[in-house]
């Protein structure tokens, strides 16, 4: 039975990545390098009902157009007219294992679903920057490797200066997918059913949940900073009936520390 009220679950590894390019709340990215480590508390996959401590390394490079993150991989960002810009990203995403021993007493909630292959991924974004605090943008990421669909989705992100040394981040992002993504993830195949148990489940395409980014920023000197980032997300009823779905309300927690060279 999925535990509806239990909002202290985290994600996964990717939506706390997905913070870290938050993390520069105070002012615009520039020119530079910026390398840290991570500790985080995240499940082993999206919809899990555990979470588990993890050390994450950050790595984030800026130069001129180019950049690379940890999220995205390595891309190129250009800027269009009237605030407009488009981002090209060639990044890599770790799959799924349906059961893992590599968690202290190990996991085999999905024992019998198959594993999902780790994939090369491209990212495209477009987007509109309203002022230096507020962008809107919509990014699509699909596999080049494997046929695995398409997530893709609309992001509203903000950065918020409290002073000269504390800054606040916020992003709402809304989950979407071709149908080949979800069924991919959350879906369950009649040889699955065999295998694992679960009820056969197909997962449509389309708006499949939401989540809610927060980072609070420190900085200790022009190099220096620390971050505490929570991300909430939600899963609705499209993909949190299926059967892998131990836990359909996530949260992912962390505390970093950078050093921008």
């Amino acid at each position: 039975m999925k535990q509806k009220r239990r909002f202290f679950r985290p994600l996964g590894i990717s939506l706390l990545l997905s913070l870290i390019p938050l993390s520069n709340a105070l002012a615009a990215p520039e020119n530079g390098l910026k390398i840290g480590v991570g500790i985080m508390s995240a499940p082993r996959y999206s919809g899990a009902d555990d979470n588990h401590l993890t050390a994450v390394p950050i790595v984030n490079a800026k130069y001129n157009q180019f950049f690379f993150d940890m999220r995205r991989g390595l891309g190129i960002h250009w800027d269009l007219s009237n605030q407009f810009f488009f981002e090209q990203s060639i990044g890599y995403r770790a799959g799924r294992k349906d059961s893992d021993q590599t968690w202290g007493s190990g996991s085999d909630d999905l024992k019998g679903m198959g594993d999902i292959d780790s994939a090369w991924i491209t990212t495209s974004r477009v987007g509109v920057q309203f002022n230096p605090l507020i962008t809107l943008s919509f990014e699509a990421t699909t596999a080049l490797n494997h046929d695995q669909g398409m997530n893709y989705g609309p992001t509203l992100a903000g950065r918020l200066p409290i002073d000269d040394s504390w800054g606040l981040g916020l992003s709402a992002h809304w989950l979407m997918g071709t149908d080949d993504y979800t069924q991919t993830y959350y879906g369950v195949d009649s040889a699955q059913s065999v295998r694992s148990g679960f009820a056969r489940y197909h997962s449509a395409g389309g708006g499949f949940g939401h989540t809610i980014n927060f980072t609070l920023v420190k900085h200790f000197s022009p190099q220096l900073s620390a971050n505490i980032l929570v991300g909430y997300t939600h899963l609705s009823s499209k993909v949190a009936d299926s059967g892998v779905v131990k836990d359909d309300n996530n949260l992912t927690s962390g505390i970093s520390v950078g050093y921008q060279f």
